[in-house]
């Protein structure tokens, strides 16, 4: 789930190179350590999203 959310970022940090913005998204240490959070049920909620239609999951 984490290697999702890596790649996400990474796709919008192309396309923020392709369109000439390259300094955008870049935040500081602060700024970091407040997005750090997985409160509001994040993880559970991407899971869902992720195991959606797999045929393998068992919803507990």
């Amino acid at each position: 789930m984490l290697t999702w959310y890596v790649e996400d970022d990474a796709w919008v940090e192309l396309d923020c190179l392709a369109a000439g913005l390259e300094d955008v998204g870049l935040i500081g240490p602060e700024q970091a350590q407040e997005r750090a959070t997985w409160s509001g049920r994040i993880r559970e909620r991407m899971w869902d999203y992720l195991s959606t239609g797999d045929p393998e999951h068992i919803s507990s």
